[in-house]
């Protein structure tokens, strides 16, 4: 009997509006899918909200706008229309924030740093070339609206700025790398979490694998041959075996191998070798030559060599060895080998330590670079909390050299709050760099550098360049990473070694990712410097007014006739004690009052006139 299923609830269909699409045959869509579904439901929210509350023309003009563009986005999205979707995103948020600056406020208006969503989520939903697209169309965008300000013709109006406006654009802002890198960290677990249980497969097969071999070997073992060198192999049996008679004087002679498997495995015909030690890899050779003696002196010793095959492929072979002693004096006569083909084996192995170790160094960059963006986060002091990175950055990578170098674009003088080298700290003054230097480079590129020095470089380097720090040496290794805030590149961080060879591209990405922490730094040392020089300049003023009043109040009472300041209304702003006495009151009480309260109410109509 069928069983009707209820209708769904208001709940249900609500649940499935905001669940986001996925794509069954590629996970990355799916989470490219998720994020776009979440920053559109954010989005959505923010620009209804700023709708409302928002009391500047972008409220009536650009807001709406948007928010048609968002919806009907996620409307394309729950229509399967996804790349429709991204594009109408991508090139619908573009478009209104270049228009909404082209035509209010110009380079001041709050919503210039959508742009930057823009890009990341070109990086997100499409390939390098729409990141390219976007981040060149938004530049350019900025150029024109800084010749038109230059100019006089852009923006088309302009209003006071709003905080309004200012606080939502940041809102989303923040939203917005949450959920990308919230998706992100759920895209990475479920990737780990599969490599996990490509483990457990593996580590599966191998036992189910074992199980076979010792069925196998239980299955051989029970087999009666007639003759004892066939049951010996039988109890052996593998990818190929073979048998070496033992000399009295210890010497080996091969007798036979199964020329099939053996081919098959080796690629060689068994009258091409006659199983010499030339077989093996050379670097395991020797090891083979000891097992062999260890075996022929009554110790059979089992082991894993490297072969190279006929193809030139070097492939990984178990061998197991079996004694045979003579019945008469027990001396060893012969012995038989089996090899069995592990290469596989080998690699599944090698790819998983491979792995592990990967997965390790990540944790360990990650852990650093949280302990340095915690550092940044507790210390306003740009030169201890430049220190306290170098301090990390030891732990990481070998470095000889450590420095920060600050750019101003308006004097084009180059800054370094920090110059580490031979393990002391120097203090480089500022000036300008050459336009062939390695920071010249880094600065107008905005890409990192890793440069692994030959002897010839170094010594033409030794020659021809001015050196920081300790004149008298050259790295031979070099990392440098761009410290950019926004779209801005305020700097370069560069980490030195005189070791060559010393750096490689993880150590790079480590670099890099460190240069993102020190711009903020930067960035908040500056912040915190000019706020407190202003609370110095208020402090100032102050102490000013405090001083002018004082003098201006001994200037009135040192005198004994009426004498007070007046605002323009007649009210009493500094009264001296003579005229309060006059008025029968205190000079407290008259401070703030009208003059034409100490007049006649006859008086008093006529004088306000």
């Amino acid at each position: 009997m069928a069983i009707d299923k209820p209708p769904p609830t208001i709940l249900d269909r609500f649940r499935r509006l905001l669940a986001p699409p996925i794509s069954p045959d590629d996970e990355y869509q799916t989470f490219a899918f998720r994020v776009l579904h979440y920053t559109l439901l954010l989005l959505i929210g923010i620009a209804a909200v700023l709708s409302l509350v928002s009391p500047s023309a972008t409220q009536y003009i650009f807001v709406p706008a948007l928010l048609f563009i968002l919806l009907f986005c996620y409307f394309l999205m729950r229509v399967n229309r996804h790349h429709m979707a991204k594009v109408l995103f991508l090139a619908g948020l573009w478009s209104v924030v270049a228009i909404a600056s082209f035509s209010l406020n110009g380079l001041r208006n709050a919503i210039i740093s959508t742009y930057v969503i823009v890009i990341i989520y070109s990086a997100v939903l499409f390939s390098e070339r729409a990141v390219i697209l976007m981040t060149g169309l938004s530049v350019l965008s900025l150029v024109v609206l800084l010749v038109g300000e230059n100019r006089g013709f852009l923006p088309l109006h302009t209003t006071p700025l709003s905080l309004t406006d200012r606080f939502f654009q940041q809102v989303a802002l923040f939203g917005a790398a949450g959920v990308l890198l919230g998706a992100g960290a759920s895209f990475i677990r479920a990737d780990y979490a599969r490599i996990q249980h490509s483990e457990h497969l593996l580590r599966q097969r191998n036992r189910e694998l074992e199980t076979q071999i010792s069925e196998r070997e239980k299955m051989e073992a029970a087999l009666k041959e007639s003759e004892k060198r066939y049951r010996v192999i039988g109890e052996m049996i593998s990818d190929f075996a073979y048998a070496y008679d033992i000399e009295p004087d210890g010497g080996t002679i091969p007798v036979w191998i199964t020329g099939e498997s053996f081919k098959r495995v080796t690629g060689y015909e068994w009258g091409e070798t006659n199983i010499t030690f030339r077989l093996y890899h050379p670097d395991d050779m020797e090891k083979v030559r000891r097992h062999v003696r260890q075996t022929a002196q009554g110790q059979p010793t089992p082991g894993d060599y490297r072969i190279i095959t006929k193809s030139g492929e070097t492939r990984w072979v178990h061998v197991e060895r079996r004694l045979e002693r003579s019945e008469t004096d027990g001396r060893p006569v012969r012995f038989y080998g089996s090899a069995q083909d592990i290469t596989q084996n080998v690699r599944a192995k090698e790819a998983i330590l491979r792995l592990n170790q990967e997965l390790e160094n990540k944790a360990v960059q990650l852990a650093a670079i949280n302990k340095i963006a915690r550092d940044i986060s507790a210390v306003t002091d740009l030169s201890s909390t430049l220190r306290r990175v170098l301090e990390k950055l030891q732990t990481l990578l070998p470095l000889d050299v450590f420095y920060v170098a600050l750019h101003d674009p308006d004097t084009q003088i180059v800054s370094f709050p920090v110059m580490y080298d031979m393990e002391q700290f120097w203090n480089q003054p500022p000036g300008t760099l050459s336009p062939s230097s390695w920071i010249t480079q880094v600065l107008q590129t905005g890409q990192a550098m890793l440069l692994n020095r030959t002897p010839e470089q170094i010594e033409a380097s030794r020659k021809t360049h001015k050196h920081l720090g300790a004149a008298n040496q050259v790295s031979a290794s070099i990392l440098m990473a761009p410290l950019i805030i926004g779209s801005q590149n305020i700097g370069v961080i560069s980490v030195q070694s005189y070791t060559p060879d010393a750096y490689h591209e993880k150590h790079l990405e480590l670099l890099v990712n460190v240069g993102y922490q020190i711009a903020i730094a930067v960035e908040n040392a500056r912040l915190y410097d000019s706020l407190r020089n202003e609370l110095a300049e208020r402090k100032q003023a102050e102490e000013a007014l405090r001083r002018s009043e004082a003098l201006l109040r001994a200037l009135l009472d040192a005198t004994t006739d009426v004498a007070f300041l007046m605002s323009l209304d007649g009210t009493f702003l500094t009264p001296n004690k003579a005229i309060a006495d006059a008025a029968g009151t205190t000079v407290e009480d008259l401070t703030g009052r009208s003059i034409f309260d100490l007049m006649k109410p006859e008086l008093r109509e006529s004088r306000r006139r």
